[in-house]
């Protein structure tokens, strides 16, 4: 966009400066050389049109920018998305279809965290739908994942402190951290793990609803949800949240395969 405005600002002097040598120019050669003042007014011409075009251009990369901006504060992918190939377009309007505390729900199937000012997908990746209830929720691992979300232009794997955030624990528990946002000391259990009455998984469910998995035998290794954070002090460990216990754990292996919610700003 700079670089744009910069030529056009060039351009637009060019006119006014060669319009005023231009026309000195035509009262020393008017009566000498018919020529000359034709090669002349043809360039000056073709530097007008030239100067048009560019100015033009300029303002359409304007439009495009601002169009682009007011999409990236509602929500909505700047380009079009690719997920296996497949080239999806958002031509239908985005429209606010509800606010849930800090959570901003849009009507193309993405949530704005209006405190953490991140945007994610109301569905887990595999899933589709107004409640996400078609599709079936793909699990990956580490590396699997950070490559499906390197196809999906304008979307990444969520770090372990952004994943975090989407913890929620309806019994009013405040989980406390070892470091900062992450490393759960506690958990939605309480601080004795004795408090069990909460809603599984623990993330806000009217938000991101039909959130995998729903299992019966509450086995927690399946309510792994993966991040890009790998463990820095063992480098086969990668850090995940886990929406069962509402905690987070780098317990999990490169090759276990967890599930995936992509993230935006």
């Amino acid at each position: 966009m700079l670089l744009t405005l910069k030529i056009s600002i060039v351009a637009l002097c060019f006119i006014l400066t060669g319009g005023n040598f231009f026309n000195k120019y035509i009262d020393e050669v008017i009566e000498n050389n018919k020529v000359a003042l034709f090669v002349k007014t043809l360039s000056f011409i073709v530097a007008f049109l030239g100067s048009i075009y560019l100015i033009n251009d300029v303002v359409h990369s304007f439009k495009e920018d601002l169009i682009k901006e007011i999409k990236e504060e509602r929500g909505e992918p700047s380009a079009k998305t690719t997920e296996n190939k497949n080239t999806t377009f958002i031509s239908a309007p985005i429209s606010i279809k509800e606010v849930i505390g800090k959570y901003i729900i849009y009507s193309n199937g993405t949530v704005k965290d209006t405190k953490n000012k991140l945007i994610w997908k109301r569905c887990a990746e595999g899933l589709r739908g107004n409640n996400c209830q078609q599709g079936q929720a793909k699990k990956m691992s580490y590396q699997a994942a950070l490559d499906y979300a390197d196809k999906i232009e304008g979307w990444r794997m969520p770090t372990i402190q952004e994943l975090n955030t989407l913890v929620y624990c309806s019994n009013g528990v405040e989980r406390k951290f070892y470091r900062k946002d992450y490393w759960a000391t506690i958990d939605c259990r309480g601080k004795d793990h004795k408090d069990n009455a909460y809603q599984q998984p623990t993330i806000n469910q009217q938000v991101f609803p039909n959130t995998p998995p729903k299992t019966k035998n509450n086995d927690v290794r399946s309510y792994y949800y993966g991040s890009s954070s790998s463990d820095t002090d063992y480098s086969n460990d990668v850090w995940g949240v886990n929406f069962l216990l509402g905690n987070d754990s780098s317990n999990v292996k490169r090759s276990s395969e967890l599930f995936v919610r992509l993230v935006r700003e």
